[in-house]
């Protein structure tokens, strides 16, 4: 067996190439590169990014009455030594052999096909090295058009077949020519089809011996426009391998690489974008020009460890982030690319800080497209996006892009801080981290803000991507080393509506899988009404860890706070402070407490004496229940008992943009509104007592 090496290889193609442009130096391409191979240097089976099988008898013995079974078994093909293997061999009198192709995974149009391969010898045994069009599928044979680069049978032993079928001739093809080459079982030959708009060139070891270039061409003599795969095979009989030897039960073809060549006008260079920290041994490369001379300029401190003058460049980099350059002269012109190289960022400590908003960069933030507006301004070290969603079926989202490339394997707990006032009701906000592919953690379960905190304090929200890095929009999860920016919805999706209103930021930090919060979650939305000398609290209860919750109160806003409860129960959420005096007006906070320490404090209130009827505001809000919400045709109004002594009680609805639909008097404790003749929607229901009024949010389907 003719086995060469990986050195051995490049010589053998640079002498193919060299040879093929002197001996063809008139229909020549100005600047050929080499755009794809397959070296088969790797693995025991074809590589799968590449090949996939053919498999069974097809259709009337493919077509072509055949005697083979095709198989994906290693008997019938597999690599060894760097070599493809395609064997078929005969057992009880069945033939198996294999057929691979490159539909669906690598398409051409137009190039230079190229095969290195030694043929098998026996009558009956039909070798082919060949294409199909891709749109077989949709327009059949031979309208999709065939390019049968090298086909060789048995009975006829060296006699070399390059031919094409198409609409205008196609089985036994006027469309062909054959050229002997007297050791192909015994010796690696290069057969090749230089496929451009204008013809078909076959040649075997770099000389020419059949064009084919129809004038005028049409769809029934030029089917060869558009994307072809490549397909190798040993088939056995059939209307053109004739009768199988009946002593023939072996059959082997070697195929040394499959290369394509393309006719280039710019280069580009290959690599990895992002590296780890002083990585080894990391590979760029430049498309392979026949003749051409490579020169690389590296960033200070990276090592060219080989490649140097090639067009393949192997480094040691450093711990920043740099530029690769190559200058490559070639015969046809002069090449110049550039490629820019990331180093990942390494989170450190038990959190990591992406942006805190102190030092003005909300130029790594972008607003959101047309007909939606976002307004981003950063001072005081947070940052405020006021929205105006116009259509929240374009899904308004900001982008916030990492200040470098982040490796959150192990720190993938995503915290953000924010607050709202929520006075469109409107606030619905999810975060999706994106890869520097662009891939972004869409599949469910995504983070979203949720119970959205609207009392105009800060709070943090959290979510750990551990488990959590599938896309919903691609087959391959989100690359968790390579973390680029996150995506921040606002005002989104299904309940999205057209609103105007603001939020901020504080701060964007993670921290590792395991770690378990700095702090326990905040209690919000702290209220307070005073009646009769007494204040009556009640808040919201974020967490479910803490061991109590601890009530401050002070004569100033923003003065020292003094302890009224420090041991509140913690499966309470509200309290009452009976030490106070008619005239005395106090600021509440509360915070929540377990071992590890105290929360963040709550919003500050502090309490208003305002009556309605005899009771608070605060008690006319709680005295209102909307059901069921959503609605369908029919909405009831649920008012408690205290809430009947109100008087002069009237429901309105309204739209998204303020527009008034309805009204009615609310005449007794329990309602049932007529509301069949809305469409489906949001709108907001107004329940009036007097002066004052209660809002609630209305969905109907």
């Amino acid at each position: 067996m003719n086995v060469i090496s990986g050195a051995e290889k490049l010589s053998v193609v640079m002498f193919n190439i060299i040879f093929w442009f002197g001996a063809t130096c008139a229909e020549a391409q100005n600047c050929e590169a080499l755009v794809w191979s397959d070296e088969f240097e790797n693995g025991v089976a074809p590589n799968p990014e590449n090949w996939v099988y053919d498999i069974g008898t097809g259709q009337n013995g493919w077509g072509n009455n055949e005697s083979q079974s095709y198989t994906n078994n290693t008997e019938n093909v597999r690599i060894e030594n760097g070599i493809l293997v395609i064997e078929a061999h005969k057992k009880n009198g069945v033939w198996t052999s294999s057929r691979i192709k490159t539909q669906g995974r690598k398409n051409f149009e137009f190039g230079r096909i190229e095969f290195r391969a030694k043929l098998p010898s026996g009558t009956g045994t039909w070798p082919a090295l060949w294409m199909l069009g891709e749109n077989i599928t949709t327009v059949g044979w031979p309208e999709c058009g065939e390019i049968d680069v090298m086909e060789h049978v048995g009975r006829e032993p060296g006699k070399i077949h390059g031919s094409l079928h198409s609409p205008s001739s196609f089985g036994a093809t006027v469309n062909t020519s054959t050229k002997i080459v007297n050791t192909y079982n015994t010796q690696f030959h290069t057969y090749a089809a230089d496929w451009d708009a204008d013809k078909i060139v076959f040649s075997i070891d770099g000389v020419n011996y059949y064009t084919y270039s129809p004038n005028p061409k049409n769809d029934a003599n030029w089917p060869f426009t558009g994307q072809f795969f490549i397909i190798m095979n040993i088939a056995m009989g059939g209307t053109f391998g004739g009768e199988i030897d009946p002593g023939l039960d072996f059959a082997r073809m070697e195929v040394d690489y499959v290369r394509v060549y393309q006719d280039i006008d710019n280069i580009t260079i290959s690599g990895e974008k992002v590296l780890e920290p002083n990585q080894s041994k990391v590979t760029f490369s430049a498309p392979f020009i026949t003749g051409a001379t490579y020169n690389w300029i590296v960033p200070e401190g990276v090592q060219v460890v080989t490649g140097q003058g090639t067009n393949e460049i192997v480094l040691d980099w450093n711990q920043t982030d740099g530029e690769i350059q190559v200058a490559v002269e070639a015969n046809c012109q002069t090449f110049d690319a550039s490629f820019n190289v990331q180093v990942q960022v390494t989170p450190t400590g038990s959190f990591y800080v992406l942006d805190d908003f102190s030092d003005d960069n909300s130029d790594r933030w972008e607003g959101a497209s047309l007909p939606n507006i976002f307004t981003l301004s950063e001072a005081n070290n947070e940052m405020k996006i006021d929205y105006e969603v116009n259509d929240p079926s374009v899904l308004p989202f900001t982008i916030f892009n990492f200040p470098g490339i982040i490796n959150m394997t192990e720190y993938s707990q995503l915290h953000v801080k924010l607050k709202t006032y929520n006075l469109s009701q409107s606030v619905v906000v999810r975060a999706d981290l994106f890869d520097d592919d662009g891939v972004s953690t869409t599949a469910s379960p995504v983070f979203k803000l949720e119970p959205l905190i609207d009392d105009g304090e800060y709070f943090t929200y959290s979510f750990d991507f551990h488990g959590n890095w599938a896309s919903s929009t691609n087959s391959s999860e989100v690359n968790s080393h390579k973390i680029a920016g996150l995506k921040l919805f606002i005002n989104y999706g299904a309940f999205g509506v057209i609103a105007k209103d603001s939020i901020w930021l504080d701060a964007i930090t993670i921290s590792q899988s395991d770690t378990p919060p700095s702090n326990l979650n905040r209690p919000s939305h702290l209220k307070a009404v005073l009646k009769n000398a007494t204040v009556e609290l009640n808040w919201q209860d974020n967490s479910d860890n803490e061991k109590g919750f601890a009530l401050y109160r002070s004569l100033k806003e923003a003065s020292d706070y003094t302890i009224v409860e420090g041991s509140i129960n913690p499966d309470v959420t509200d309290y009452q402070d009976q030490s106070v005096g008619d005239n005395t007006k106090y600021y509440y906070k509360i915070l929540a407490y377990n071992d590890a320490g105290d929360s963040e404090y709550s919003n500050v209130v502090t309490p208003e004496p305002v009556v309605v009827a005899g009771f608070s505001q605060y008690e006319f809000e709680g005295a209102i229940k909307l059901f069921p919400n959503p609605s369908d045709n029919f909405l009831n109004i649920h008012l408690d008992n205290s809430f009947g002594s109100a008087g002069n009680i009237k429901m309105e609805i309204y739209n998204q943009v303020g527009q008034h639909l309805m009204s009615q008097g609310v005449v007794s404790n329990e309602m049932k509104f007529d509301i069949s003749g809305l469409a489906p929607g949001v709108f907001f229901v107004k329940v009036f007592a007097g002066k004052h009024a209660v809002i609630k949010k209305l969905l109907k389907y």
